[in-house]
């Protein structure tokens, strides 16, 4: 039976004390998803890293009649970042959970520096498990709950020269089903969110575009939200389509596939460094063995 979210909210989320935690709300997929949330009629809770950003979009949202917003302005790449979020969201009851904060890295694996791939993987991998085992004992004790984890179709195969990122999706994805099947008894629902390039913030941080099968973040999140029964929403037809393809390929050469559609998808400012990629990933895929690296 399909379960949209206006559904899950007649019978399970109470407007007079439930609120819905949206990470990452400031722009992108996370402002869509309070957007949309806020216009149901659900009181939210938002937190960024970006204060200015934040303050402003919530002000937006009061302003066209949004229920009670509360902003908490914390960086979740960071321990002391997830512990401020704990504590300001003590004393009211999260019955919705949207894990969206995420960061992204692209480049040779060498060429970033040790300190940022530990704040990212803090923020992509650590920040929503923590965040979510804060929350789930209220949600368990009151048999209601949704959590939503908003990974990345990238989850589904190692990338190179996007290899961090795409082995924190990696963890997200696993472990958000490994908690979804423990809890499979109760009336708690997940979902597991993979979109696929996305025109939003997140890639142009990155120096980089979408230029071919990219979607807007508002139909991220519909898609999301008229099926919050389905455990795994793969937001792009075309992965939709891709994704048994690319799970019977051997790793090796679903690397190589990976690594070559990023390029199809996104443009680089680096354009030279972008064929340098797409010829390699073409003899990955080819051959099954690398293109010896001419300095």
């Amino acid at each position: 039976m399909t379960r949209t979210i206006n559904e899950w909210l007649e019978t399970s989320f109470d407007r007079a004390s439930d609120y819905a935690l949206v990470t990452g709300a400031s722009s992108g997929i996370g402002l869509e998803y309070l957007k949309a949330l806020a216009a149901l009629g659900c009181p939210c809770i938002a937190t960024s890293e970006n204060a200015d950003e934040l303050s402003l979009e919530c002000a937006l949202l009061r302003k066209s009649g949004a229920p009670q917003i509360v902003e908490i302005v914390s960086d979740l790449s960071t321990a002391e970042g997830v512990e401020n979020l704990v504590a300001g969201i003590e004393g009211f009851h999260v019955a919705i959970l949207v894990n969206n904060a995420g960061v992204g890295m692209k480049g040779g694996f060498i060429d970033h520096d040790p300190g940022r791939y530990a704040a990212l993987v803090g923020l992509n991998s650590v920040a929503p498990t923590l965040i979510c085992r804060h929350v789930l004992p209220g949600m368990i004790d009151k048999r209601q709950g949704l959590v939503v984890h908003v990974a990345s179709i990238n989850a589904i195969t190692p990338i190179a020269y996007n290899a961090v990122y795409t082995a924190s999706k990696a963890y997200l994805l696993y472990y958000a089903y490994a908690v979804a099947y423990e809890l499979r008894d109760t009336p708690l629902v997940f979902q597991i969110v993979l979109p696929g390039t996305t025109d939003t913030p997140f890639h142009r941080r990155q120096g980089a575009a979408p230029q071919a099968l990219f979607m807007a973040p508002d139909v991220v999140v519909k898609r999301s939200l008229q099926r919050i029964d389905r455990l795994l929403c793969v937001s792009n037809r075309f992965d939709r389509v891709l994704l048994p393809l690319v799970s019977a390929l051997p790793l090796w050469t679903r690397t190589a596939l990976g690594t070559y559609l990023l390029k199809r998808r996104l443009k680089f400012k680096d354009d030279s460094k972008d064929k340098a990629t797409e010829d390699e990933s073409r003899d990955l895929f080819v051959t099954g063995h690398p293109r010896e690296m001419k300095p």
